[in-house]
């Protein structure tokens, strides 16, 4: 897909919906335990959404840059 106007939409939102998400995604610490329960929108979801997302997010060329400069991090 790349950098569109619409993925950066789409990505905005998404930082919308967990400010948790970005924070835990660009940290190089390691997620040592999953959270056994989380809300929406909460830190605890940001990590597991992190935990299982984390190596796609690195792989892709470019694209935690992407995320770095929309984020403001």
């Amino acid at each position: 897909m790349g950098e569109t106007a619409e993925s950066n939409k789409k990505l905005q939102l998404a930082m919308n919906q967990n400010k948790f998400v970005v924070p835990n995604l660009l940290s190089r610490k390691e997620i040592k335990s999953i959270p056994e329960y989380h809300g929406f929108g909460d830190e605890n979801e940001a990590i597991i959404y992190v935990h299982n997302a984390q190596f796609t997010w690195q792989t892709k060329i470019g694209a935690i840059e992407w995320i770095k400069r929309h984020s403001g991090n």
